[in-house]
C-alpha cells in the first residue's frame, strides 16, 4: 500500500519536524544575516557616523556657497555700485545738456548754452575715466571712488 505525507506524519505538512526551523526562527535568523550580526549599539554608531560625515559635507557646501557669496558682495560694492552711481551722474549731466539746448533754442540767450558747455565737459571727463580706468564695470582694475575723490560728481 502506498504511503501518503499527510497531517498525521511527522515532518508532513502540517507539523514542523524536527530538522526544520518554525517562522520565526527563519525571520530572525534572516534578520541577522541582513544586519550583520551587529550588535545594536554598533548599527546605532554606524548611523550617527553617516549623519556626522552627511553634516560635515553640509557645512563644507555652505561655507563654499558663503564664501562664493562674498565675493559677488564684494564686485558689487566695489564695482556696480559706483558704475551705476557715476552713470545716474552722467544722465544728469545729459538732461542739463539738453535743457540748455532747448533755452537756447527758445530765447537765443547765450547764458543758456553755459549748462550745455558744463554737461559736455562733464560727460568728455566721465567718458575718458570710464574707458582708461575702467570705471563702467566691465572688469575690477577700477576703484570705486575712482572719479572724484570726494565722492561727489561735481567740484
Amino acid at each position: 500500500m502506498r504511503r501518503s505525507d499527510g497531517p498525521d506524519r511527522p515532518g508532513g505538512p502540517g507539523r514542523a519536524g524536527i530538522g526544520r526551523p518554525t517562522a520565526g526562527e527563519r525571520a530572525s535568523a534572516m534578520a541577522a544575516r541582513f544586519s550583520g550580526g551587529w550588535p545594536f549599539g554598533r548599527i546605532i554608531g554606524a548611523g550617527l557616523l553617516i549623519v556626522g560625515l552627511f553634516s560635515l559635507l553640509a557645512i563644507g557646501v555652505g561655507g563654499t556657497a558663503l564664501a562664493a557669496l562674498t565675493t559677488a558682495r564684494d564686485r558689487v560694492v566695489s564695482t556696480l555700485d559706483p558704475a551705476a552711481f557715476h552713470a545716474s551722474q552722467l544722465e544728469v549731466e545729459l538732461l542739463n545738456q539738453e535743457t540748455g539746448v532747448r533755452g537756447y533754442a527758445l530765447s537765443a540767450n547765450l547764458l543758456f548754452l553755459q549748462p550745455y558747455r558744463d554737461g559736455l565737459k562733464w560727460q568728455q571727463l566721465a567718458d575718458n575715466l570710464c574707458r582708461t580706468h575702467d570705471q563702467c564695470g566691465a572688469g575690477d582694475a577700477g576703484t570705486p571712488d575712482g572719479l572724484f575723490a570726494d565722492g561727489s560728481f561735481r567740484q
